[in-house]
C-alpha cells in the first residue's frame, strides 16, 4: 500500500494505491438484500479487520430525520458473486475479477448493464466515470466532498481517494496525473470516508452511517 496526503488552502485529499498483485481478501456490507441498518466505515473496518475500507454506493432512506432508520444501496453491490442490490444501468461500477494466480484485477465500467455478461466476483456501484484513457469527462463544475476510485496497470493497481473541495474534473485530473487508465466517483458529500489500518484518513464529522462499504484485507 502506498499513501499520499495533500492539503493546501483550496484542497484536502488523501489517496491510497493498492497493489493487487498481492493476495487480498475483499469484504463488504451489506450482506443481504433490501433495507439494512446503516454503518460507518470505521465500525465496518474494525469489525471486518479491513486494512483499507471506503464508502461506495449512493443510497435511499426510509427517513432523513431518524438517523437509525434503515437504508438501501442504489446500484450493484456484489460480494462473492452474490448480488444484494439491483443493477442501475445509468451508473458506473468498480468490478473485481480473479486471475489464475488467485490475485484480483479491478476494472471500472461506465454502466452496470454489462455486469451479468462480464460476471465479476465483487462489484460496487458509484455515480459516474470521470476519466478514461486520457480523456477527462465534462460535468458541471461543483466543488464538494468526494469519494473516488481509479485503476492502472491493466487493473493490477487500485487507487482509492477521499477529499474535499473537489470537482469531478479535479478528481479526474488528479488520477490522470498519476497515470491511471480510468476513474469513477462513489457517493460523496457527507458519506465520504476512508480508513487505513482501521483509522480514519478522512471523514466529515461525525462519520455518517452509510448503506455500502467495501474493504480489503491483506492475506498473510
Amino acid at each position: 500500500i502506498q499513501r499520499y496526503d495533500y492539503r493546501n488552502s483550496k484542497m484536502d485529499y488523501h489517496i491510497v494505491c493498492i497493489d493487487l498483485n498481492a493476495k487480498w481478501e475483499i469484504v463488504s456490507y451489506p450482506e443481504k438484500k433490501g433495507w439494512v441498518r446503516p454503518v460507518s466505515v470505521g465500525s465496518f473496518a474494525r469489525r471486518s479487520n479491513s486494512d483499507i475500507a471506503i464508502n461506495a454506493n449512493p443510497f435511499l432512506f426510509t427517513s432523513r430525520i431518524i438517523w437509525w432508520s434503515k437504508i438501501k444501496p442504489i446500484g450493484v453491490c456484489r460480494t462473492d458473486s452474490r448480488d444484494v442490490s439491483a443493477f442501475e444501468p445509468g451508473f458506473c461500477s468498480l468490478n473485481f475479477y480473479k486471475d489464475e494466480d488467485g490475485t484480483y484485477r479491478a476494472e471500472i465500467e461506465d454502466s452496470q448493464d454489462m455486469l451479468n455478461e462480464k460476471n465479476p466476483i465483487h462489484a460496487y456501484g458509484g455515480f459516474f466515470t470521470v476519466y478514461r484513457d486520457g480523456k477527462v469527462y465534462e460535468f458541471q463544475k461543483i466543488n464538494d466532498v468526494r469519494s473516488a476510485a481509479a485503476v492502472s496497470d491493466n487493473g493490477k493497481k487500485l487507487y482509492l481517494m477521499v477529499g474535499k473541495n473537489l470537482s469531478f474534473e479535479d478528481t479526474a485530473e488528479i488520477f490522470k496525473a498519476l497515470g491511471c487508465d480510468a476513474a469513477m466517483e462513489f457517493d460523496g458529500g457527507s458519506s465520504s470516508q476512508m480508513t487505513v489500518n482501521k483509522r480514519y484518513v478522512f471523514f466529515n464529522f461525525p462519520p455518517r452511517k452509510v448503506a455500502s462499504v467495501f474493504g480489503l484485507r491483506l492475506l498473510k
